[in-house]
């Protein structure tokens, strides 16, 4: 990237979005970074990097866009001094235009493909009217999990399975047990939700994680905010009724 192109780059970012109120939280876009440069890595490699610079002051809940025709997606390289995230994410953008971005949580900035993958857009835009969390898990379980805890989206799923059960007159596989356990009892989390959309979910959940992270809950055991990870493979076989897999995980 020449000096004169990432000046510009630098300078639509001013531009791009107009300062709004976000409440006590400051906009993460505005979240500034001293320094980031790479050398030839995928754009999700450098938005982990992102946020890990970031330090807690913000999650990121990723929608993977699909591998070009070619399957050879872009490798970034630039590097930046004294820059803000919506800066960095300008830059990342114009590298590898398949992906777009958006603060529209405070704290949370949603990383999504331009042209997002049909099956991802409905499944994320899927109503949920109502939504009662209270449980004792894991920050990283609650994404690795995701369907478990929102009943719309865990009933949706699985009359999407069933139809494809019914229709192949095939069997619907188990499901997988409980991960991230252990001896160690994990945190309480509740949450209520309204009148939303799954990706509305995801991001309520990341900001909830965002609150409620500490280094220390007072047993030694810090608690990390947590961001949200969803990715579509495709697979005409896959006994989802989907046309492939979803797979849901925390970020990063």
């Amino acid at each position: 990237m020449t000096r004169s192109v990432l000046f510009g780059y630098l300078l639509i970012a001013t531009c791009l979005y107009a300062a709004g109120e976000h409440g006590a939280r400051p906009r993460a876009l505005d979240a500034r970074i001293p320094q980031l440069g790479v050398v030839g890595q995928p754009f999700e490699v450098v938005l982990r990097e992102l946020v890990r610079r970031a330090e807690g002051r913000f999650v990121i809940g990723l929608e993977v866009a699909a591998k070009p025709a070619d399957s050879k997606a872009a490798n970034l390289s630039f590097s930046l001094e004294d820059v803000n995230v919506e800066q960095v994410l300008v830059a990342m953008c114009s590298l590898d235009p398949r992906y777009t971005y958006a603060e529209n949580q405070p704290g949370v900035i949603e990383v999504r493909p331009v042209n997002e993958p049909p099956v991802l857009r409905e499944l994320l835009e899927l109503r949920i009217d109502h939504l009662d969390l209270q449980t004792k898990q894991w920050f990283s379980n609650l994404f690795i999990r995701f369907p478990e805890f929102v009943p719309d989206l865990g009933k949706y799923l699985y009359n999407k399975a069933t139809e494809w059960a019914r229709r192949t007159g095939k069997a619907l596989p188990g499901s997988p047990g409980s991960i991230l356990g252990g001896d160690v009892i994990p945190p309480e989390v509740s949450i209520h939700l309204e009148n939303t959309t799954v990706r509305g979910v995801l991001n309520s959940l990341s900001a909830y994680t965002l609150e409620h992270s500490t280094k220390d809950r007072g047993d030694g055991i810090p608690l990390s905010a947590k961001g949200w990870r969803v990715e579509f493979v495709p697979d005409p076989q896959a006994p989802t009724g989907l046309g492939g897999y979803v797979k849901w995980s925390a970020f990063p």
